[in-house]
């Protein structure tokens, strides 16, 4: 008759699971431990011990097997709201969207974690990878309302950046934005204003001890202003910062007072 399986004998010889069971032991169609064991180690001995560890799996246990679930890290869910950090988004767009871990559709729509911005944000692609720090936005958009006010479309951007996003470079392609607001692109706390449509801009950013400079390049119509403080590195001495774009120049600049704090 072939290798037909005798479920009800399965049962009776492993008491763990059946075919028809959705909530199956994964002790049912996992091989003894001490076999995965031994066949770790190195040379001939330790590849004949794993294809005999294989050779010892019985069908009946084939038959339960479930394959492993993909990384969360990698495959966020499409709500981006169950990724690490949940719905503590920050006020401003680039930050937020660094915030979704994992590349995956997104809608997602909340109180930015300030408590004083609303925002809505939709892209068929965004989010940041944890272990490489790349992150890619595409066909997005966002608006948020409060003491933040922005609206944003973009085709594509590109990146990279540190886990605490003081070093960063990223490349933004067919982009239209236009905001008005207290939380600033550069993490700092005071006024910003700005509008512009571009075909593409590049910009970098390097930070060393809570000073930091960023430059880029743009090709579009508009510009914008903001100035304000911030404690990136968290010393107690604030920083200083103010950031102009006018295409097709980008530049920014925070200073850490080298006297304040405790």
């Amino acid at each position: 008759m072939g290798n037909t399986i005798d479920s009800s004998s399965r049962s009776r010889e492993y008491g763990q699971c059946s075919l028809e069971d959705d909530n199956r032991d994964p002790t049912c169609h996992a091989p003894d431990n001490s076999t995965r064991a031994s066949a770790s180690g190195d040379g001939p001995s330790a590849r004949q011990s794993s294809a005999d560890a294989f050779e010892r799996i019985p069908l009946e246990q084939l038959a339960c097997y479930q394959a492993p679930s993909f990384p969360a890290t990698i495959l966020s869910s499409a709500s981006g709201a169950a990724d690490e950090g949940g719905a503590d988004r920050p006020a401003e767009h680039n930050a937020r969207v660094s915030s979704y871990v994992g590349f995956a559709p997104t809608a997602d729509a909340g109180v930015a974690s300030s408590g004083d911005t609303v925002y809505l944000d939709v892209a068929a692609v965004a989010g940041r990878d944890a272990r490489s720090g790349i992150e890619i936005e595409a066909f997005s958009g966002g608006v948020s309302a409060g003491a933040q006010n922005e609206a944003v479309a973009r085709m594509a951007r590109f990146g990279i950046s540190s886990d605490d996003e003081s070093n960063s470079a990223h490349v933004t392609v067919l982009a239209a934005e236009a905001g008005v607001g207290t939380h600033n692109v550069d993490g700092s706390v005071g006024v910003n204003v700005g509008a512009s449509a571009d075909i593409i801009s590049g910009q970098a950013t390097v930070s060393d001890s809570g000073n930091s400079l960023t430059l880029g390049l743009s090709a579009g119509v508009g510009g914008g202003f903001s100035a304000g403080i911030r404690d990136q590195d968290h010393d107690g001495r604030p920083e200083v910062c103010a950031r102009v774009s006018v295409d097709p120049v980008i530049i920014g600049l925070c200073l850490e007072d080298p006297i304040g704090g405790p």
